[in-house]
């Protein structure tokens, strides 16, 4: 080993290359970095956790989808054509032609009872899919439906008018409607 050493570098040399070293370490000066991430439904500094949570976050993996997916590929394609058939029929959209509605909701999710509750109110027929159930989550998926609860309103042939994903825009839209007629 030692002659090995030799050939390259002394032990001596390797020690006062390792000296300089811890001696410019000293010399960096800066600021600890706050980290800050997602915890129980809101962004907080990982030092302002509890020691539980802390230890939970030293084990969380982080991932990225691989540019080849067919999530990126042709799923992306699909989502942003949606998108542009959704910002056109906003703009045509009268609540005059909604002939049903699609409601997505989670069995769990806090918000989803009273967008339901307005919904009967508004007097629209339409279908109620769960998306904890299999056929829903599909369903969701291929509609691109993101979150819980949303509502996408059709007319007569099917076509989607307009979606909202909450109670208050819900709210907003059909008053703001019915003020104009």
């Amino acid at each position: 080993m030692k002659e090995i050493i030799e050939d390259t570098m002394t032990l001596e040399q390797i020690n006062m290359e390792i000296d300089k070293l811890k001696q410019e370490a000293e010399k960096v000066r800066g600021r600890q970095t706050e980290v800050y991430t997602r915890i129980v439904g809101y962004y907080r500094a990982v030092k302002n956790w509890n020691r539980g949570k802390r230890e939970e976050y030293k084990h969380r993996r982080t991932f990225e989808v691989p540019e080849e997916s067919h999530l990126n590929t042709e799923k992306s394609s699909d989502i942003r054509e949606l998108g542009k058939k959704r910002a056109q029929n906003s703009e045509d959209r009268k609540l005059t032609d909604i002939a049903a509605y699609q409601y997505f909701y989670r069995s769990t999710c806090p918000n989803c009872p009273p967008v339901k509750a307005y919904l009967a109110e508004l007097g629209f027929t339409g279908s109620e899919i769960n998306v904890d159930m299999d056929e829903g989550f599909e369903m969701a998926g291929e509609l691109a439906v993101c979150a819980t609860p949303t509502v996408i309103f059709r007319d007569s042939s099917g076509n989607e008018l307009f979606r909202s994903a909450n109670l208050q825009d819900l709210v907003k839209t059909f008053t703001k409607e019915r003020a104009v007629s």
